[in-house]
């Protein structure tokens, strides 16, 4: 189960994706965006 369309709180911790069992981890990609205004 993976996290998506979630907003977290300022410094908030939280699981990206929790995936059971033994394995390896390939290819990896997060994406993400704050919510404050910034002027470019």
């Amino acid at each position: 189960m993976c996290t998506e369309n979630y907003t977290a709180k300022p410094l908030e911790e939280f699981a990206l994706c929790d995936v059971p069992g033994n394995g390896a981890l390939y290819q990896v990609t997060m994406a993400a965006k704050g919510l404050r205004k910034t002027a470019d």
